[in-house]
């Protein structure tokens, strides 16, 4: 069985451990330099000319943005835009989401371990001598 002092002990070198990776994620969303939180897809669609080629099937294409605005989404094509920056800063915005769900994820565990300790350390009120 193991003793109150080794579990203590387990739960504070956890408690270490979480910190350190708290470190690195929080590291990681340092290096972020722009993010845009949207979306980067390839549109096909006619344009509704008689006698286009889209009308035999063969569609337009064009990359577009899509973005949320005023809470409605809102799409724009990217003719004469830096696709290459957008698509870095749409990435960007996905690491940070992975960086923060993390950070959500350790400082659960944290608090477990914490609140473990405290279960630990804790003086039954039945053995304070008054």
């Amino acid at each position: 069985m193991i003793s109150r002092a080794q579990r203590t002990s387990r739960l504070r070198q956890q408690l270490r451990q979480q910190w350190e990776e708290l470190g690195r994620v929080m590291n990681g969303l340092g290096q972020i330099q722009g993010i845009l939180r949207g979306s980067l897809y390839l549109r096909e669609r006619k344009c509704g000319k008689s006698g286009c080629r889209c009308q035999r099937g063969q569609l337009h294409r064009d990359l577009t943005l899509s973005v949320r605005h005023e809470g409605q989404s809102r799409r724009k094509s990217l003719k004469g835009v830096d696709v290459e920056k957008l698509r870095s800063w749409v990435n960007q915005y996905r690491q940070f989401r992975r960086g923060r769900a993390k950070m959500v994820k350790l400082f659960g565990q944290m608090l477990v371990a914490v609140d473990g300790v405290g279960k630990l350390q804790e003086v039954q009120w039945d053995r304070v001598n008054p």
